[in-house]
């Protein structure tokens, strides 16, 4: 991963969501498909940023555990009692430059955790991205907003979703042996493989994949966040299948729980 892209990418996001959050005519206005409002998902995100420079610092204990991260976000949406999305924006403002600038001239494979479970700072960078745009992206969608994501912004949030997928596979739903070959357009490629109900990743292609997966780098991602079908992304061209079993694409993004 490119540092440099990565820190501009994330202060361009930041600013763009922050902008949307404030321009919601009513902050208690729920998103689709969520018991959440505008102005929980903003807290949602700051919880997440503050909870990055501190971890960067050696400040923070976990804010959510991995294994746990919905009734985790659900507690912390609790504690942090600020709805005033005036305030939260602000804060996320200077938590996001804190962050930035502490890790000006830090290289990408820097170890770093990523809440209870070991990363790197690439890694953590790109799921910060991930945060803000497709936070941004359920707000949008709930103002009737349209919410461009940069295929360059997809790849770096793909690459990090690669690095932690191991942490979100459903045992259950993955105990059917595969392995699958993923690749973004104009960008990296990765072997998934599925053994048992747990994961490993590699860097580049399979010798015999039973399913190969090209995509657009974005539709991968809202894919992978169920933010939207893949069923959609097919018709649109946007995601092709190929190998030896070319159907077991249909069984990929349901061997993951939510990011």
């Amino acid at each position: 991963m490119d540092m440099t892209n990565a820190r501009v990418a994330i202060e361009g996001a930041a600013d763009r969501f922050a902008g949307l959050v404030r321009s919601a005519p009513n902050p208690g206005l729920g998103i689709a498909n969520s018991h959440w409002t505008v102005a929980d998902v903003a807290a949602h995100v700051l919880t997440f940023a503050e909870a990055y420079e501190g971890y960067l610092r050696d400040e923070t204990d976990p804010v959510i555990r991995v294994k746990e991260i919905n009734l985790d976000n659900a507690q912390n949406l609790a504690r942090l009692e600020e709805r005033d999305v005036g305030v939260l924006t602000d804060r996320l403002a200077h938590s996001t430059a804190s962050f930035l600038s502490v890790i000006d001239g830090l290289e990408a494979t820097q170890p770093m955790r990523w809440h209870d479970v070991p990363a790197t700072l690439g890694t953590v960078c790109g799921i910060y991205l991930g945060e803000l745009l497709i936070h941004g992206d359920d707000v949008a969608r709930t103002l009737g907003r349209p919410w461009p994501i940069a295929r360059a912004d997809g790849r770096i949030i793909f690459e990090a979703m690669v690095n932690v997928a191991q942490w979100f596979v459903d045992a259950r739903r993955a105990r059917r042996d595969a392995v699958f070959e993923v690749t973004a357009r104009k960008g990296p490629t990765y072997t998934f493989h599925f053994v048992s109900g747990s994961l490993t990743v590699e860097a580049g292609r399979a010798l015999r994949p039973d399913c190969r997966l090209w995509g657009d780098p974005v539709a991968l991602v809202l894919v992978l966040y169920k933010r939207r079908s893949q069923w959609s992304q097919i018709g649109r061209g946007r995601l092709i299948a190929g190998g030896r079993r070319p159907w077991l694409a249909l069984s990929f993004v349901d061997r993951f729980g939510g990011y």
